[in-house]
């Protein structure tokens, strides 16, 4: 599926960032060619315009308790967990049909109409867990996955998609997405020790030889990666720019909270 929207062409060193809070002034963001933002943090858009494209939040496998949309939807019964990592966020069925529309009547087209140019789904994979531990009475979670990431693009055919992870979906969402985030696949942070450290080099090559190879054969696709790290550590943070740039990938290094802005640091040897 081809679609007509005008963006500029990025590569391996453009600048991009996932932004969810609104503390920053206005010049912070003429570094980055791509914005990740919360459409709820009240940064006028019109001012950072000529960021290309502008992408929107939207959790589509998760809720938090703040979220403006929490109480449209409490009274549903569509709430299956909580997730242990983050306070306040529940983890949702994505099989109801009460969510999908909620999502593509309400969610979307709101975000769109603040300005946005497209959006960024994530926790799509949140509800995966229900249906590995208990496959029969969350049979059909992955495929409800699948299908709500067509029925986004159907929806809205001219839109900038970009999907968090779901690497096993990918083959399946190939024509629906123009843009992958690979989260977490180098470096992470771990919840339980309160600190960042790097993935296992297995998982790390095992999945961006899977990147690769999804990008080998649908070159429409850019493929991004989000790495956190502390940011006072600028040889680290240098290396993963690095190690990403060498894979093909576009990277950014933040720290856990995406509460600030980073730009990759210059080394003073």
């Amino acid at each position: 599926m081809f679609r007509f929207f005008p963006r500029k062409k990025l590569t391996t060193k453009s600048l991009w960032a996932a932004y969810y809070f609104d503390d920053e002034k206005v010049d912070a963001f003429s570094p980055y060619q791509l914005m990740i933002l919360d459409p709820d943090s009240h940064i006028e858009l019109k001012q950072i315009k000529k960021i290309n494209p502008l992408l929107g939040y939207v959790s589509l496998g998760e809720i938090n308790f703040n979220s403006v949309d929490y109480s449209s939807v409490e009274s549903q019964s569509i709430i299956i967990g909580k997730n242990k990592d983050w306070s306040g966020s529940l983890i949702i069925d994505i099989r109801t049909e009460a969510w999908r529309d909620h999502l593509l009547k309400n969610t979307i087209p709101n975000i769109l109409a603040q300005g946005f140019d497209g959006i960024f789904l994530d926790t799509l994979e949140s509800p995966f867990v229900f249906e590995n531990k208990e496959p029969i009475k969350y049979r059909g979670m992955t495929q409800a996955a699948i299908i709500l990431v067509k029925q986004i693009r159907q929806q809205f055919p001219n839109i900038v998609i970009m999907l968090n992870r779901c690497f096993e979906l990918i083959s399946s969402l190939e024509t629906d997405i123009d843009m992958l985030l690979a989260e977490s696949i180098y470096t992470t942070y771990d919840f339980y020790h309160e600190r960042y450290s790097h993935q296992p080099v297995n998982v790390y090559e095992e999945i961006s030889e899977q990147l690769k190879q999804f990008k080998k054969n649908n070159k429409q696709v850019d493929i991004f990666t989000l790495d956190y790290w502390d940011q006072t550590d600028h040889q680290s943070i240098n290396d993963i720019y690095t190690t990403q740039r060498n894979m093909g990938f576009i990277p950014y290094v933040s720290t856990v909270l995406l509460d600030q802005l980073y730009v990759q640091p210059k080394i003073i040897s």
